[in-house]
C-alpha cells in the first residue's frame, strides 16, 4: 500500500462471491486509492499590532513528529494542499504554497493580511515573540485582544481532498480580568472594556459592566470625557467601584447636562485623580449622594479629586449628601462651585467627613459657601477651608474635631458662621465645637465669621469650645 500513497496509482480488486455449497458468482471488480490523512492542526494563541490596535493572533502548527514521516524517500504529509480557516461557518480555504521539509514550513500563497510573519506576533504576558517552533504559520483573527474570543474551525487538507479538523475554541488564552473596566472618548461601547486595547467610549456603558454587587470593581479613564447633550447624568446603585485615571488627572465633564454623578442603593464608591465639573442641576450638581429611607447607606470618597465650576439651583453646588449617606474628602480640592446652600458641600441628612485637601472660592447666597450643615460634620489632620468659605452650623449642629489639626500650610483650619445675626445670639454661651478640639489647641484653629445681616463682630470659640462674643 506503500507504494500507491498519495492515491499515485489505483488498487484493484476481484471479490468473487460464494455460496456454502461451492457455487460462484459474478465476480465484483473495484478500485482503491490509498491516501493517509494529513495531520492534526495544533492551536496556541498569541497577539499582533495593527494601527495601534492589538488583536488575537492564532499560531496554527503541525507536529514536527507528522511533518518528518517518510515513505521511501518522500515525505508522508508533503502532499498538503490547503488551510481552511472557518469562522460563523464561512469557511475560507488558503492554499499552500510549498512544503518546505529542509526549512520545516509551510506558506500559504501571498494573503500577508492575514498569514503574518512570527516576527509580529507576541506572547501576551510581555512583549516577547512567541516561541520559534517549526511547521507553524500565524493567522491574524479581526478580534481586537479583550473583546469577546469567537471559535475558528480550522483544517488541513491534503491532494486527494482528505481533511483533520481541530476547533480553535479559545482554550489557553489568558483570562481577562473582569473587573477592571478601561473608559476612553476613543473607544466603543460595543467593546467589554476589559483591557486598554478594547476601551469602552462612555463612563455609562463602564458602569454598566459591573454587573456583581459582591465584587469591586475598577474603572479606569484614558482620557477626558464629556457628556453629550440630552443625557442624564451618569448613576451608581448597589456597586462597590473605584474611578481613576491612568496617569495625570482626567476630567468628567457634565457639558452643563446634568449633574456629574449621582451615587445610591448602598454604593461605596472611590474617585481617584479625577477631576469632575460641568455640573448644573437642581441640587447636588457634582454629585449627589441619595438614598431613600431605609435603604442602605452609601459613601463617596474622593483622593486627589477636584470638584469644580458646578452649579445647583438650590444646594450642593459640589456634593449634596442625603438620608444617611456618607462623604469623605481625603485629599483634593472642592472649588468653583455654586449654590443658595452648600456652595461646596450640602450635607442635608448625611455626614461630611475631610480629612484632608482644600475647600476655597465656592459661592452660596442664604449660607455655607463651603459647606451647609443640619449633619454631622467633622474635620482632621491637614484639611484646610479658605477664609472666603464657611461652614455654615445650623440648628444645634456642632462641627467635630478629629486629632490633631495640621491644616495645610498652617494657620486657620476652618471659618463657621450661624447666618444672621440672631442665630449668633442663640448660639452664644453652647459648644459649637465637638470631638478632640481640646487636643493641642485645635480650637484656636478655628475662626468664626461675622453675622450675614449686620456689621463685624468679633466672635471666638473658647477652650470648652463654646462660642464667645466680646462685649
Amino acid at each position: 500500500m506503500q507504494k500507491h500513497e498519495w492515491g499515485v496509482r489505483e488498487i484493484p480488486v476481484t471479490i468473487t462471491p460464494k455460496a456454502v455449497d461451492g457455487r460462484e458468482f459474478a465476480p465484483y471488480r473495484l478500485k482503491f486509492e490509498v491516501n493517509t490523512m494529513p495531520p492534526r492542526p495544533w492551536i496556541s494563541y498569541g497577539r499582533t499590532k495593527e494601527r495601534g490596535k492589538w488583536y488575537y493572533c492564532i499560531c496554527i502548527r503541525a507536529s514536527d513528529e507528522d511533518m518528518n514521516k517518510t515513505i521511501g524517500s518522500k515525505k508522508l504529509h508533503g502532499d498538503l494542499k490547503y488551510i481552511t480557516v472557518s469562522r460563523n461557518s464561512v469557511p475560507i480555504k488558503y492554499r499552500i504554497a510549498r512544503v518546505n521539509s529542509d526549512a520545516k514550513t509551510f506558506m500559504p500563497r501571498y494573503t500577508p493580511e492575514k498569514f503574518i510573519e512570527r516576527s509580529k506576533v507576541y506572547k501576551f504576558e510581555s512583549e516577547t515573540l512567541v516561541d520559534n517552533t517549526p511547521w507553524t504559520v500565524y493567522y491574524k483573527t479581526d478580534i481586537l485582544v479583550g473583546n469577546n474570543y469567537y471559535v475558528h474551525y480550522i483544517n488541513f487538507e491534503d491532494n486527494g481532498g482528505l481533511k483533520h479538523y481541530f476547533n480553535a475554541i479559545g482554550a489557553g488564552l489568558p483570562l481577562l480580568d473582569e473587573t477592571k473596566i478601561y473608559l476612553s472618548k476613543n473607544g466603543n461601547d460595543h467593546n467589554t472594556g476589559l483591557s486598554k486595547n478594547v476601551p469602552v467610549k462612555t463612563l455609562r456603558q463602564a458602569i454598566a459592566h459591573c454587573r456583581d454587587s459582591s465584587k469591586e470593581y475598577t474603572i479606569t479613564l484614558m482620557t477626558d470625557i464629556k457628556y453629550e447633550k440630552g443625557i442624564d447624568c451618569v448613576a451608581i446603585g448597589g456597586k462597590k467601584i473605584t474611578i481613576k485615571s491612568d496617569g495625570d488627572k482626567k476630567k468628567i465633564d457634565a457639558n452643563q447636562c446634568g449633574r456629574v454623578l449621582e451615587v445610591r442603593g448602598g454604593s461605596t464608591v472611590i474617585l481617584e485623580n479625577l477631576i469632575l465639573t460641568g455640573g448644573k442641576v437642581k441640587f447636588g450638581a457634582g454629585i449627589l449622594i441619595n438614598e431613600s429611607p431605609g435603604s442602605a447607606a452609601s459613601t463617596v470618597t474622593i483622593k486627589n479629586t477636584e470638584i469644580i465650576d458646578n452649579t445647583a439651583n438650590t444646594s450642593g453646588g459640589g456634593v449634596r449628601i442625603g438620608n444617611n449617606a456618607k462623604f469623605i474628602m481625603e485629599s483634593g480640592l472642592i472649588k468653583g462651585n455654586k449654590a443658595n446652600t452648600g456652595g461646596a458641600v450640602n450635607t442635608y441628612r448625611g455626614p461630611f467627613i475631610m480629612k484632608g485637601g482644600r475647600i476655597e472660592g465656592n459661592t452660596a447666597t442664604t449660607g455655607g459657601a463651603a459647606v451647609f450643615g443640619s449633619e454631622q460634620i467633622t474635620i482632621s489632620g491637614s484639611a484646610k477651608i479658605a477664609e472666603n468659605n464657611d461652614v455654615y452650623l445650623q440648628g444645634d449642629n456642632k462641627l467635630k474635631i478629629e486629632g490633631q489639626l495640621t491644616p495645610e500650610g498652617g494657620g486657620v483650619a476652618a471659618y463657621i458662621s450661624f447666618g444672621k445675626k440672631a442665630g449668633y445670639t442663640a448660639r452664644v454661651g453652647k459648644k459649637v465645637l465637638d470631638g478632640d478640639f481640646g487636643n493641642d489647641n485645635n480650637y484656636t484653629k478655628i475662626k468664626v465669621k461675622s453675622p450675614s445681616d449686620g456689621p463685624s463682630e468679633n466672635y471666638y470659640i473658647n477652650n470648652e469650645g463654646k462660642l464667645k462674643k466680646d462685649d
